[in-house]
């Protein structure tokens, strides 16, 4: 009787649930990564993501992008205003 009865695998620990994940986003290519910043912001970014349809982290990328180009340009007129 004992031969009919099956082993059931022990159920996956959170820290090997949270190791497979974050696996997972590193074979995409993704990281998940934690901030904290003022409400109109985390606001505006999903008025975005839910106005234009795309995902929260497309929002978040363009918006670095964005951030990038935006501060170069500070700092070239900053460098032609010194000259």
């Amino acid at each position: 009787m004992t031969d009919s009865i099956e082993e059931r695998a022990q159920p996956q620990t959170a820290a090997q649930r949270q190791r497979k994940y974050q696996n997972s986003l590193a074979e995409k290519g993704l990281e998940r990564i934690t901030l904290t910043v003022e409400c109109s912001a985390v606001k505006r970014m999903r008025d975005i993501s839910r106005d234009h349809n795309v995902p929260f982290g497309d929002v978040f990328k363009l918006g670095m992008l964005i951030a990038e180009r935006e501060l170069k340009a500070m700092a070239k007129r900053a460098a032609e205003k010194a000259e």
